[in-house]
């Protein structure tokens, strides 16, 4: 996968959506995974990252807020970054949202808290990686922000964690 986004014209959005990640923070990634509510295997676009609820999350590049949706349903609150160049990165199951609609962020400006809306099965945040509109998995996206065995443990974990948190 790595390879596959060295060869296009622009990389994805690189950096960390919370100020720590670890293996033992990654939940499912993107694949077919184990729903807890609905207690059969779905479709899972994004990574459940595990962090506190109130814990900031970050814009991963620079961009500009496309849609904001505060809802108690599916992903709850929803923060939608458009970066250009086809790469879109969707950050849900937020609390407090911090940003508004058209607002332009920066790699790093505050979005949101993590939270527990909408059908979340505990704290955490599902990030998702969109590149024209085709859902990537995001700890590929994480290779230069992390060390290599920080790095080969999320993309583990979030391989082989067969049940996401919404």
């Amino acid at each position: 996968a790595i390879a596959r986004l060295s060869q296009t014209d622009t990389i994805p959005p690189m950096c960390l959506p919370v100020s720590e990640l670890s293996y033992i923070t990654t939940g499912a990634g993107v694949g077919m995974k184990y729903n807890p509510y609905y207690k059969v295997e779905s479709r899972h676009d994004g990574l459940d990252i595990i962090a506190p609820q109130g814990e900031p999350v970050y814009a991963t590049a620079d961009g500009v807020v496309e849609k904001v949706v505060r809802s108690g349903k599916g992903l709850g609150n929803v923060v939608t970054v458009n970066h250009g160049n086809g790469y879109v990165t969707r950050y849900a199951h937020l609390g407090q949202v911090r940003v508004t609609r058209g607002q332009k962020v920066r790699r790093g400006s505050l979005l949101a808290e993590v939270g527990i809306s909408g059908k979340s099965f505990a704290p955490h945040l599902h990030y998702e990686v969109l590149c024209k509109g085709e859902p990537l998995d995001p700890s590929d996206c994480f290779f230069g922000a992390l060390g290599p065995e920080q790095y080969a443990g999320i993309s583990y974990m979030s391989e082989h964690t067969a049940q996401s948190l919404d």
